[in-house]
């Protein structure tokens, strides 16, 4: 019997490319996992490469479109038919891609609201020590100097 659905549902398919938009999304609303097999095979690409084109990030988009197809599966009854299905469908992509976009943009790294340790907030010793240098070699400039004092009365 399924088999004997597959092989119906394949052929409604294969008839007509609207034939998709009704004989196929139908038996998806009742419940036929052949028919929404199908309808996975024929949009599978299409709602990666809008997720991928979206978010620019292949990862994210494997992930959108995994979670498409199970909202997808879960609330395909909410299909009224009021517009094409792959209007309905990708709409439901842009949306997905919009919010993750809006949940990568709350998840800034952890470091860049971490407190500074106090060693970031001390000078650099290099200073320090340039002067201390500088210091010793006038010191020792200077008292390399002959100083030839005349006494004036």
């Amino acid at each position: 019997m399924l088999e004997q659905t597959a092989i119906q549902a394949e052929q409604r398919v294969q008839s007509s490319p609207d034939s998709i938009n009704t004989g196929v999304i139908h038996a998806c609303q009742e419940g036929d996992r052949e028919a929404f097999r199908l309808l996975f095979e024929a949009y599978k690409d299409r709602v990666f490469s809008i997720a991928c084109y979206s978010l620019g990030d292949e990862t994210a988009a494997d992930d959108i479109t995994q979670q498409i197809f199970v909202k997808l599966f879960t609330r395909i009854g909410q299909f009224r038919g009021d517009s094409e299905f792959t209007t309905w469908l990708y709409r439901l992509v842009i949306n997905a891609c919009l919010d993750e976009r809006r949940r990568q943009r709350r998840l800034l790294p952890v470091a860049e609201f971490l407190p500074m340790s106090k060693a970031a907030y001390r000078k650099s010793p290099e200073p320090g020590y340039e002067r201390r240098e500088i210091a010793g070699s006038v010191r020792e400039a200077i008292g390399g100097l002959n100083f030839a004092f005349e006494s004036r009365a």
